[in-house]
């Protein structure tokens, strides 16, 4: 039993095919060389809305018994967290996508369209290093189209910052005021990272972002497993993460299901907590408005975040100063909506992508998978599921059973490599009531106001 990782309320243990097995003794077989424990302090209900977006991404779960012992034997494996191990309530086996993926093909019994398996791809490699990360992306930014509510005749707008500026470096700010115990502290550079970059950008700008982390990790980049103890993210691993990322598909449906509740693009983007907020306690539901800004489609589509920009801060606040040309209109859905929307937008912003690679020495796949076709669960061709796999010959999807095994990719260059793509921490955020995003929104923004304050005129947003 191996730490991995612990989030708020869980702690998660990568376990040997021994351990699988004594739990997961039901199982078939094929599961237990990947699987991972996972103790909870509460039970974890996952978000329906970013389940059925990310199905192919999601893994394996399966609740199991927890008493004492097994309390007991993971508070010996990672003593740091004895007292949540010991304080936990719920147990259940999960997929542990930072173990080997050369081993799917081989433990699967999925074999390429000629027979050729996994036996003879690990003889062609007599060489090979392992890599095993985790990356929080975080939420994605766009202009907003609806900038204002009215609400019981009294109009609200939004925070102009928000007009330009990502939540994830306006956050960076408050953390840096809560470490400075509420002192104002003025940034000595712009933050290297935003999540357009990952999130939205081409080739090159997912591997700036993935370089940006790499060097500043904080809490959204993370080294699970190397072959080298030392090895962290160097150029050609950042290469193979980003074609792998990019291939897979999952960039676009996190976006999407950040910017719109939804695995696809709508008219209506997310409402912000600052306006869902107030419209949550009207007292007349039925005379709400929405502000929308008229000219926010298409001029600003494509706008950049202005943590990415070289403006300095008077320029950037007089273009934040003012919201012009808009208009009243009717919701043109429910509150309801609105409010499921959001929560699937919160649960995104908050997941996990893992990405583990096994890299050859060789410059080339064998003839066999360099071009592997895409298995359905019986392993028989499956009907493509997106436009970016549709035309790239190199990506495939194995299933495990009647579970999803994350998206698993055979590459060529830049090295031949495999790679296995998968999405943990989808909890469903209902328990935690709107007025609580709504005053973390309002500190977020006092900090950016304090940071104002003392930042000089040189200052860069």
């Amino acid at each position: 039993m191996r730490f991995l990782g612990a989030g708020a309320c869980s702690i998660v243990f990568a376990l040997s095919e021994e351990e699988a097995r004594e739990w997961g003794h039901l199982l078939p077989s094929h599961l237990l060389w990947q699987l991972a424990l996972r103790l909870s302090a509460r039970k974890l209900l996952r978000c329906p809305t970013c389940c059925d977006a990310l199905n192919d991404f999601i893994g394996f779960r399966l609740g199991i018994g927890l008493d004492d012992k097994l309390r007991e034997r993971c508070a010996a494996a990672y003593p740091l967290f004895a007292a949540r191990c010991q304080e936990a309530l719920y147990a259940e086996l999960v997929s542990n996508f930072a173990a080997d993926p050369r081993h799917i093909q081989l433990h699967g019994g999925r074999s390429t369209s000629d027979g050729v398996g996994t036996e003879a791809m690990t003889d062609s490699w007599p060489h090979y290093s392992t890599l095993a990360m985790e990356i929080k992306p975080k939420g994605v930014w766009r202009r907003p189209a609806v900038v204002g509510v009215v609400v019981d005749g009294v109009e609200y707008y939004l925070h102009p910052i928000k007009l330009r500026q990502c939540r994830f470096s306006l956050m960076q700010l408050l953390k840096r005021k809560r470490h400075n115990h509420s002192t104002p502290v003025s940034m000595e550079r712009r933050c290297t990272y935003c999540p357009n970059q990952l999130l939205l950008g081409d080739g090159s700008s997912i591997v700036d972002a993935l370089q940006h982390l790499s060097e500043h990790p904080g809490n959204n980049l993370a080294i699970l497993h190397a072959t080298d103890a030392g090895q962290g993210l160097n150029e050609n691993s950042i290469d193979i993460v980003s074609s792998v990322l990019r291939r897979s598909g999952i960039l676009s449906i996190l976006a999407n299901l950040q910017l719109f509740g939804s695995s696809s693009s709508c008219e209506w983007p997310v409402l912000d907590i600052e306006l869902l907020f107030r419209w949550s306690e009207a007292r007349n539901m039925s005379s709400v408005r929405w502000i929308v800004c008229s000219t926010c489609e298409g001029q600003f589509a494509a706008e950049s975040c202005a943590c990415q920009s070289e403006l300095p801060l008077s320029l950037c606040m007089e273009t934040c100063s003012g919201i012009h040309l808009t208009h009243f209109i009717a919701p043109p859905m429910g509150f309801e909506e609105c409010v499921e929307r959001f929560y699937a937008s919160v649960t995104a912003k908050d997941v996990s992508v893992l990405v583990a690679l096994t890299i050859s020495e060789k410059v080339e796949l064998p003839p066999s998978l360099s071009s592997p076709p895409k298995l359905g669960m019986d392993g028989s061709a499956a009907e493509e599921k997106s436009a970016n796999l549709c035309s790239n010959p190199r990506v495939r999807f194995i299933e495990c059973g009647d579970t999803p095994n994350g998206v698993t990719i055979n590459l060529e260059h830049p090295q031949a490599a495999i790679c296995r793509v998968g999405v943990v921490d989808l909890d469903a955020k209902w328990h935690k009531p709107l007025s609580r995003y709504f005053e973390l929104d309002r500190e977020v923004l006092a900090a950016w106001e304090d940071y104002k304050v003392v930042s000089a005129p040189e200052f860069h947003c």
